[in-house]
């Protein structure tokens, strides 16, 4: 068979399914259009079968008369004019792609309906073949931008139907990325409905200048805030806006890390709600590549400070919320089709720079550090970081004192030791032991399992304890971080917040 062109038509299918392969990520990539159009105000309203008919309205900026031919066309966004700059968009844009649009009017009916301020009424349009935007007429509308998207997947039987079938999951995993999205930019109300059902499915109301701890409490309670630390530089404006002026390279320096961290003190069967990240507040997912990374630094520090601290509990799921805001040109964004995740030009300067920045919120005498980080393998994957939990001390020593012995009983048995031998050993042993009691060094276990969650609220209590009556915050200033071993345990773990 001869190479030849598909149809235009052919092509354009292929490639937007890839890009829509979901209503999730349809609504995904809907909410980051009204986030970059300045949007303080999201609105989600979904069929229950989640192809029927699928609506997000925002009160942003509203879409210029201009720019109407060119919605809906492939390659066209008003984001990024060269591929050079989308190193620099940094936090600016979520999107930069622009296929969203054009990928939904290929799989579904898409009708927009959009008004500017400086506008009298609003402009109704619908999206239709290649072409762009057809005007179909004038009406009044608040300011802003909904876009309706009515038959998702009707023109693929098959598609549909799985998604009518997994309807139930969908809805979770659509409140589960507003909830991270919430998490990530705190000052963006956002609110999710079902078609037909008058009540709310979620909600998000945002207090003026709200914050992180404004969200998580919202979202999760005040019982889980009240148990972590509002962590992130006095200065962070000033520096993130300095840090915005900066290159690669060297720049990476100037990482803010802002958000929530746990106590040492705190109950971990009350606070296990999962791991949250965000780069220049795009939320990333927390199974893959860089928030695996920063996963395993935090466990890794997390379950130093809570030996050292004279703690027996194991931890094996935690809450963590951090919004890493970097220099412009520190990382690349563009790695993902679903956009959830994001490769840094000096990764191990900034894993190193995290677990610093725990390091200085849990103990004032974590010395060595960069040795201790370079433990951490380059490569982490879900079977690395599932089920780890942090074992006590004593544990680890006793797991030694077994080591050992094997050790010896083999040498017993293949040869006899004299009596100088024995004692050259017994205080080689006894040294190894004081060093290792006195290390500061940590590390990960990287033989556990696979899954691991981001965001469920359901929880699987087995394998917890309630925190110390003996860790106090006193205590966090004289912590001697001893080295803290992982082990595997089973539990049941979430599913990743971010859409695939």
């Amino acid at each position: 068979m001869p190479i030849l062109p598909l149809p235009e038509a052919t092509g354009r299918r292929l490639a937007s399914t890839l890009a829509i392969p979901s209503a999730v990520m349809l609504i995904k990539e809907l909410l980051e259009n009204a986030i970059d159009a300045e949007a303080t105000f999201v609105e989600v309203l979904v069929s229950p079968n989640t192809v029927d008919r699928i609506e997000v309205r925002d009160n942003g900026n509203g879409i210029h008369p201009e720019d109407f031919s060119s919605l809906g066309r492939l390659g066209h966004t008003s984001k990024l004019r060269s591929f050079d700059e989308l190193t620099t968009i940094g936090g600016s844009s979520l999107g930069f792609r622009g296929v969203a649009l054009a990928s939904a009017k290929t799989v579904s009916e898409v009708s927009i309906k959009t008004r500017m301020a400086t506008e009298s009424v609003g402009s109704f349009l619908s999206l239709r073949g290649a072409e762009g935007a057809v005007k179909d007429g004038h009406k009044p509308a608040p300011v802003g931008t909904t876009v309706c998207v009515v038959g998702l997947f009707s023109g693929i039987p098959v598609r549909q139907r799985l998604a009518i079938k997994e309807a139930g999951k969908t809805m979770t995993k659509i409140r589960d990325m507003l909830k991270s999205y919430a998490l990530a930019r705190p000052r963006v109300k956002l609110q999710l409905k079902v078609l037909g059902n008058p009540s709310t499915t979620f909600s998000y109301a945002p207090l003026p200048n709200a914050d992180f701890r404004h969200a998580a409490s919202q979202i999760f309670g005040r019982e889980l805030t009240s148990q972590c630390i509002f962590v992130g530089c006095p200065l962070s404006e000033q520096i993130a806006q300095h840090a915005t002026h900066q290159s690669s390279g060297d720049g990476t320096s100037l990482v803010v890390f802002e958000g929530l961290i746990p106590m040492l003190t705190a109950d971990t069967d009350k606070i296990s709600r999962g791991f949250f990240f965000s780069v220049d507040s795009r939320p990333i997912s927390s199974t893959k590549g860089t928030a695996m990374k920063l996963i395993a630094v935090f466990r890794a520090v997390f379950c130093q400070a809570i030996a050292s601290s004279g703690s027996d509990k194991t931890v094996r799921n935690l809450f963590i919320l951090v919004n890493l805001r970097c220099p412009l040109g520190s990382y690349d964004n563009n790695v993902e089709p679903s956009k959830d995740d994001v490769l840094f030009y000096d990764e191990q300067h900034v894993l190193s720079q995290f677990g610093k920045f725990l390091a200085s919120n849990y103990s004032k005498s974590m010395h060595d550090f960069d040795r201790r980080l370079a433990e951490i393998p380059k490569e982490v994957s879900l079977e690395t970081l599932r089920d780890q939990s942090c074992v006590p001390s004593e544990d680890k020593s006793t797991a030694q004192t077994v080591n050992q012995a094997s050790s010896s009983a083999t040498v017993d048995s293949g040869s006899a030791m004299g009596p100088a031998q024995m004692a050259t050993d017994k205080q080689n042993t006894a040294n190894e032991e004081q060093e290792q009691n006195t290390d500061c060094s940590w590390r990960v276990d990287m033989s556990a399992g696979d899954g691991l969650d981001s965001s469920d609220d359901d929880q699987d209590d087995d394998g917890r304890l309630s925190s110390p009556k003996n860790a106090t915050d006193d205590n966090l200033e004289s912590i001697n971080t001893p080295d803290a071993h992982h082990e595997d345990n089973e539990g049941k773990h979430q599913t990743d917040t971010s859409p695939s």
